[in-house]
């Protein structure tokens, strides 16, 4: 499996990436450099950090959140929700996959905002949305576990790993105001990765706004309460057919 998805990463980044031998050596540490630009196709050119590019690659290289959702079955310009957005990288992908999509990001960490807000600037066409708090089952403040308070970081959320030490307060709300400003009546793409907390989003999301995603894509991470096998039987259970991946899952609407 491994070896299967490297193969699939290397395909990917000879394919997509023009400056690929610049890439290399950069990834190798030979060109003094703390960034890359990556030149995509399209002439689409992301400047990545070093640091963030474990999580630039799963998502343009790996498909990490694309890779079992029909692209076809989309329409051209979809509306997608992307909770948990990180350092932007998957906003970016779904991006250049879909030009004129226009997406809601979800971020409460601040050296995130910091890093999406550069990249909006970078890309001013893309109908992007920064919402700065984090999506919960209800308004209000949320304790998160991080590897780090003030910088960048992979493992902020409600799951304490032994890499999340330091504790912070995020401002968080709910899909249910979200919808209240912003009243979709479709949303074409869910992408939910936030550390354990999508149990509780979706577990109390009323089924009527639930309704209103027709795909989602998803990692799972598993709390003391509940797991992917819990997510995934709530998603068949509320009419989605599910692609299954270790902890990631794909769910679209049954017709």
């Amino acid at each position: 499996m491994e070896l299967s998805r490297k193969i699939k990463r290397y395909r990917n980044v000879f394919s997509s990436v023009k400056n690929w031998p610049s890439y290399f050596l950069f990834k190798a540490g030979l060109t003094g450099s703390e960034d890359f630009t990556f030149r995509l196709s399209h002439d689409v050119n992301i400047k990545v950090p070093r640091q963030t590019l474990g999580p630039f690659r799963e998502c343009f290289f790996d498909d990490q959140y694309l890779k079992n959702i029909d692209r076809n079955s989309l329409p051209e310009n979809p509306v997608i929700l992307d909770i948990g957005a990180n350092a932007g990288y998957a906003a970016l992908h779904f991006f250049y996959e879909f030009p004129g999509a226009a997406i809601h990001s979800f971020e409460p960490m601040a050296y995130c905002q910091e890093l999406i807000e550069s990249e909006q600037k970078a890309f001013p066409e893309y109908n992007w949305n920064l919402h700065k708090y984090g999506v919960w089952k209800e308004a209000g403040e949320l304790e998160l576990f991080t590897n780090s308070d003030d910088g960048f970081s992979t493992t902020s959320g409600v799951v304490q790993h032994n890499s999340s030490q330091h504790k912070t307060v995020i401002r968080v709300n709910t899909l249910e105001d979200f919808f209240d400003a912003n009243p979709y009546s479709r949303i074409d793409l869910l992408k939910i990765d936030c550390e354990g907390a999508e149990y509780e989003i979706l577990f109390n999301l009323p089924p009527h706004l639930l309704a209103r995603f027709e795909r989602i894509a998803m990692e799972t991470h598993p709390t003391e309460k509940w797991n992917t096998v819990d997510m995934k039987n709530f998603l068949e259970q509320n009419g989605f057919s599910i692609i299954e991946e270790g902890e990631y899952l794909w769910a679209t609407k049954e017709n």
